[in-house]
């Protein structure tokens, strides 16, 4: 069971070259709270609203944590492993689950992509998160950013990061994945805002 304690950390991708930045590429200028203004990402009600699973054709094992969430008491935790219960090779998504938005961001600016995440397995989490532009049935899907989990630098409590994506609104949700390596995180509160650093 993923344990949350209080948020602690801020952190995106985009940043500007050279040693202050170097391993802080998640980190946001600012950071920008959860409202579920366009975006119903804190994972609170029963799948189908507001979020959903995906029958994935990409490894992991997914689940849904009932209390110590960043926002509210829910979150989604993803670990490591083999094809499981949603998941087949032949599947039409890469994305193990959604959110839709409640209001369409645009379709054409570039945006910040706002999430709190933790880890609680043993040592450094290594794999792949994904983020997708997606359909409302998961049978079709975009990259719109990938991020080494190393890269992330998450702990055992909540902290935020950003990645600038652009043009969000051209699909109807949010997809994500976690893949590769070993990990055993928490992902929290998915929220649309500025960049995530000034001038990207």
């Amino acid at each position: 069971m993923l344990l949350a304690p209080a948020l602690a950390a801020i952190a995106c991708a985009d940043d500007p070259p050279g040693p202050s930045r170097a391993t802080e590429d998640y980190v946001p200028d600012a950071r920008v709270g959860y409202d579920a203004r366009s975006l119903d990402g804190s994972f609170e009600g029963n799948q189908g609203t507001g979020w959903d699973t995906c029958h994935t054709r990409t490894p992991s094992k997914i689940g849904r944590a009932e209390s110590g969430g960043s926002e509210g008491s829910a979150f989604v935790t993803f670990e490591s492993g083999t094809c499981d219960v949603t998941c087949a090779p032949t599947n039409p998504s890469s994305s193990h689950l959604y959110a839709w938005f409640s209001t369409p961001p645009s379709a054409t600016a570039r945006m910040g992509l706002y999430f709190d995440v933790m880890s609680s397995g043993s040592g450094d989490p290594t794999g792949v998160l994904r983020f997708y532009g997606t359909d409302l049935l998961c049978e079709q899907d975009s990259v719109l950013a990938e991020i080494e989990l190393a890269r992330l630098r998450p702990s055992s409590g909540w902290s935020t990061r950003c990645v600038t994506i652009t043009g969000p609104g051209a699909d109807t949700a949010i997809g994500l994945s976690v893949s590769g390596g070993t990990y055993r995180i928490g992902i929290d509160a998915l929220r649309l805002g500025p960049p995530c650093h000034a001038g990207s």
